[in-house]
């Protein structure tokens, strides 16, 4: 299974292997595993593994980014980043810029400020090597394993798709570690006390949230799984709605600013792949419904975030199903399979978490 989920991003740019890369991914991870076991004993020596593993991906980032000018070529994700943060340091509205591929700039503002102090040092590209970092401290804590979090590290890396986003400066790793990460910190701070605030983890969930649309189909799961959890609902419903403010505080500004140009709502067009038939408004509304559903069945840790996967991979599912049936372009195809990102870290922390 964590074969299936680490490779699914990575079927669309290798079509003629998509019924070996799982099998391969799977021989990889074994051997990951295998060689963890083995050779590193000690959790020092995982941790300093880790930190060596992000510093090779960072030195080559930067190499790649020096010597090889086809790699910022290779995506604009961090174009529109760099931009839109920029425009918003001095006081311009961000979101009227475009990128060098003519694509408008499509996070929601939550990204443009975590991603500020990356662009201040010279590229949002950098945040991907901080967010990794994280990532591993945070599964430490949350596994208590450094060997696991190390494990998990090798495991996304060796995703293609993951991989090659990284080093073309992409944000969607980097995006995905940051929601994990305040999920994890507001779930375990509520789950400590029902009397002490989260108010500092519900900010950060909620500047989290307003990084991109789909992330908000976590709310009712994070609710329900509280709830269940035997926390006060009137409680739980305070600080999630301390979360969700902070992302709505942050977006309706800009939306309200210049709704003409507020691009992100043409993300939309990525999902209504048939829009004469309005698809994607239904793939928003089955989405919503199965986080409806899906809440209803969260009654631990693992079932959180196995539903928090599979309702991240419905509309992703759905928009490439759909674009094979239509025949869309590779390029077009390989650009909407990348959001299978989405679901593949709340996988693997399901997977684990069984």
């Amino acid at each position: 299974m964590l074969a299936l989920i680490i490779s699914f991003p990575s079927l669309a740019i290798l079509p003629q292997f998509s019924l070996f890369l799982p099998a391969l991914i799977f021989v990889l991870i074994a051997g990951i595993v295998g060689l963890t076991r083995k050779f590193v004993t000690r959790e020092a020596s995982a941790w300093r593994i880790s930190l060596y593993v992000v510093l090779w991906l960072a030195c080559l980032f930067v190499i790649t980014k020096m010597f090889v000018p086809e790699v910022d070529g290779g995506g604009d994700r961090d174009e529109a980043l760099d931009m839109a943060v920029r425009a918003l340091l001095h006081g311009d509205y961000p979101y009227h810029g475009r990128t060098q591929l003519g694509k408008p700039i499509s996070p929601l503002p939550g990204t443009f400020l975590l991603s500020i102090p990356f662009v201040l040092l010279g590229d949002s590209g950098y945040q991907s090597f901080f967010w990794l970092v994280v990532l591993v401290i945070a599964l430490r804590h949350w596994f208590r394993d450094a060997r696991l979090a190390l494990v998990i590290l090798l495991s996304i890396l060796i995703s293609p798709i993951i991989f090659l986003d990284v080093l073309f400066g992409g944000d969607l790793l980097a995006n995905n570690i940051y929601v994990l990460v305040a999920l994890f910190w507001f779930i375990r701070a509520c789950r400590r006390s029902s009397v002490s605030a989260p108010l500092w983890p519900s900010v950060f969930l909620g500047i989290a949230l307003a990084s991109r649309p789909n992330f908000v189909f976590w709310v009712p799961l994070v609710f329900s799984f509280l709830v269940s959890r035997e926390r006060d609902i009137i409680w739980v419903t305070k600080w999630l709605l301390v979360a969700v403010g902070v992302a709505a505080a942050l977006t309706l500004p800009f939306l309200l600013y210049d709704p003409s140009h507020f691009s992100p709502l043409h993300a939309f067009d990525k999902v209504d792949v048939i829009p004469s038939l309005h698809v994607g408004y239904v793939i928003v509304a089955v989405t919503g419904l199965g986080a409806l559903g899906m809440s209803r069945l969260i009654r631990s840790e693992a079932a959180l975030f196995r539903s928090g996967a599979i309702v991240q991979a419905i509309p992703v599912v759905l928009v490439v199903v759909l674009s094979i049936v239509t025949q869309e372009s590779s390029v077009v195809l390989i650009e909407r399979s990348i959001y299978a990102l989405n679901f593949v870290l709340p996988g693997i922390v399901a997977v684990l978490s069984d």
